[in-house]
């Protein structure tokens, strides 16, 4: 009797785990973008919303007035050849000689990641940032920052080019 009673205990703790398991493994994950209930589409340059999954950006009015264009570094390994692109913010260019297209959608002297939004905390140039969207084709194959005192974070590293962020540009 007292080994049914033990047997039957442990099928029933068995039992309890595997189905508490299973619930767990059907609820969606947080790191899922479609569960956090994002996927925005890409907005127009310095417009405030939030594209994809990241946080939403809120670009300060002093900035918007101050900064209009940005300076990007452009490697072309196949060339072996580095050039200055200037771009408006808004903007869109064409890599020389190829398929790949770079909008530049935001830029922010001061970039600053804070709970709910991606902002600039002054109007200096402490930390300049650079939000591109690039496509090659057609096809969106980058979509981040870039920041020019830290370009080894989120780098664009395409096989024939690579960019940095050199400078933001005022008035």
């Amino acid at each position: 009797m007292k080994r049914f009673i033990f047997f039957s205990m442990t099928l029933l703790i068995v039992l309890s785990v595997s189905a508490g398991c299973k619930k767990s493994e059907q609820q969606p994950k947080a790191s899922d973008p479609q569960a956090a209930g994002s996927g925005s589409s890409l907005s127009d340059a310095h417009s405030g919303t939030s594209v994809k999954s990241q946080k939403p950006v809120d670009v300060p009015d002093d900035v918007k007035k101050t900064w209009k264009k940005v300076v990007l570094i452009v490697e072309d390994r196949d060339n072996k050849k580095k050039m200055e692109y200037v771009a408006d913010i808004g903007s869109e260019i064409s890599l020389a000689d190829s398929d790949v297209k770079v909008k530049v959608l935001y830029f922010l002297p001061h970039f600053m990641i804070q709970e709910e939004k991606v902002t600039s905390l002054s109007n200096n140039p402490d930390n300049p940032s650079v939000r591109l969207s690039i496509k090659e084709k057609g096809k969106e194959i980058f979509d981040n920052w870039i920041y020019s005192k830290h370009p080894d974070i989120y780098t664009f590293d395409h096989s024939r080019f690579s960019i940095i962020l050199k400078e933001g540009l005022k008035n």
